[in-house]
């Protein structure tokens, strides 16, 4: 029987993804409470994220090439099974290290779906669908995204920094169950396992320089928020001296930003055209994270600044960020598994390195931090001219 791309079916993968989200947005307003807590230095207590990351990254190499052979819908079974167990953990962790094996074996669960739920749209859409349904995706994930932090706030505020995980974990669960009764095989031709073709695809996909430019250009983009968010809380609450209601407002509005102009991304590509919503989006991103650094060397950055460079940001990666993903797809469309965790991994492996910089380069200011956001998009920004020569923007 065919599976067609249904609003119930789209409903399930954002319930998937979410669980995978929103356990870094929900508990970011908890960082200097954890920091207290196992009396570790607010580097250290960022290295939660980075180290999250690296679980997400590694396992990402082997979901997408094991759903090929064993079909999509068993193995985000099993993993959303390992990010349930993770989020268990760092709701009862009583020491630092135990928090950091959880968050590892959160990350490892985390990837499950975002590899594998854009693997099965690969398998059901073709571009122009993917691209509209991934900016769709984008604007409900980034709404809830957007509540999380105010949510994590409140909780924190009220129960303590494990009531986050505890929430997080209540979510991975419901999502397991939603994921076991609901979600369809979307990948009907399973081929047979093989090291050697496992090596090959990736060699091909990792040897590609369309490939990997298309997989880094948004992981650029991905890594340069979290790099801000790592220690965002830090620098709102601590240094700018304001609450965890106002900080968590100000997260939230900056996902909320990125969610409605994500939603709004299929139509502002059709009427500005490819070529032009690029520029656009670029031209905002650029802007922003200049801005930033330039309020930041001139020793007068402050909330309301910050906060609005990075919705400026915002609204330039919310416009670049469904297309060039969906363009990385088309690349190799006969491997869209192995293509989908190449991806994933490539990013969470970026992402894990900027926040361990951002770690070890955060001194209480705005300074190091703004420095590291721009020259990471600008870089962005170089790879996605250099791709221009080879993928036509229209």
């Amino acid at each position: 029987m065919k599976i067609v791309m249904s609003n119930k079916l789209l409903y399930v993968f954002v319930l998937s993804i979410i669980s995978c989200s929103i356990e870094l947005d929900i508990s970011i307003p908890s960082l200097p409470d954890i920091s207290n807590y196992f009396l570790i230095t607010d580097g250290q207590t960022q290295m939660t994220i980075a180290i999250n990351f690296l679980g997400f990254c590694i396992s990402a190499v082997f979901y997408g090439p094991i759903s090929e052979s064993l079909g999509r819908r068993k193995v985000m079974i099993v993993g959303n099974t390992i990010m349930f167990i993770g989020s268990l953990g760092c709701f009862v962790a009583e020491l630092y290290t135990f928090l950091l094996l959880s968050r590892f074996i959160q990350g490892i669960g985390a990837s499950t779906s975002a590899v594998i739920v854009f693997a099965m749209i690969a398998d059901l859409c073709n571009n122009n669908e993917r691209t509209r349904i991934v900016g769709q995706m984008n604007s409900m994930i980034t709404i809830i995204m957007a509540i999380s932090p105010v949510i994590g706030g409140f909780i924190n505020q009220t129960i303590g920094w494990r009531g986050n995980y505890f929430v997080v974990s209540l979510i991975s669960f419901f999502s397991l169950l939603v994921i076991y009764f609901y979600l369809p095989e979307t990948k009907k031709n399973l081929t047979k396992f093989s090291a050697k073709k496992f090596l090959s695809d990736y060699f091909l996909l990792l040897s590609n320089k369309v490939f990997m430019f298309c997989s880094l250009i948004p992981s650029f983009m991905f890594a340069a928020y979290i790099s801000f968010i790592s220690c965002a809380s830090f620098l709102y609450m601590e240094t700018y001296g304001l609450s965890i209601l106002y900080y968590a407002f100000c997260q939230g509005l900056m996902s909320l930003c990125f969610s409605l102009v994500s939603e709004r991304s299929s139509v502002i590509i059709k009427s500005c055209g490819e070529y032009n919503s690029l520029c656009i989006g670029f031209l905002a991103l650029i802007s922003g994270s200049l801005c930033m650094l330039l309020f930041a060397l001139l020793a007068i950055d402050g909330p309301v600044s910050v906060t609005f460079c990075m919705l400026v940001g915002s609204v330039g990666a919310a416009i670049c960020y469904p297309m060039i993903f969906a363009k990385s797809f088309e690349i190799f469309p006969e491997i869209k598994g192995t293509s989908s965790s190449a991806i994933m991994s490539v990013r969470m492996l970026l992402s894990s390195l900027v926040v361990a910089i951002v770690s070890m380069a955060y001194n209480g200011n705005l300074t190091n931090v703004a420095a590291i956001i721009f020259v990471v998009n600008i870089l962005g920004m170089l790879l996605t001219i250099n791709i221009m020569r080879s993928i036509r923007f229209e």
